[in-house]
């Protein structure tokens, strides 16, 4: 061996033991043939592996419908853009500023866009 543990079981486990408990992986001592299977810590298949596979798979589907729903807003956004009725109000509107702006108007109104403005998607279609 190279490690010079050769017939001393005890001291080879306990050294494969501290191993395992610093490195972070984990090791399977097979006895009857005097071998020692390693593998990483994430690998080993135990009881919470069931459950970190289950959260794995919901959290994969909550993100695939956020993904989703970015598709939908971009498209919505898009279709909102290139609407004439959304145009229109869009010109009217930085008409409106710049009418306010050179009259010398400008309170709160024209600066939270009050005048004319779109408030939400039903009143562009």
């Amino acid at each position: 061996s190279d490690i010079g543990l050769e017939g001393r079981t005890a001291e080879a486990e306990s050294v494969i033991r501290s191993m395992v408990a610093t490195r972070g992986f984990s090791a399977k001592i097979d006895h009857e043939n005097g071998m020692v299977y390693f593998t990483a810590a994430d690998d080993e298949h135990d009881e919470d592996s069931d459950e970190e596979d289950e959260y794995r798979a919901d959290l994969a589907g909550q993100m695939q419908q956020c993904i989703d729903l970015a598709d939908r807003i971009r498209i919505l956004d898009a279709d909102i853009t290139a609407s004439g009725r959304y145009q229109q109000i869009s010109v009217r509107k930085e008409a409106n500023a710049k009418a306010n702006a050179q009259s010398g108007e400008g309170g709160e109104g024209a600066a939270s866009g009050a005048g004319g403005g779109p408030r939400g998607v039903a009143d562009i279609r």
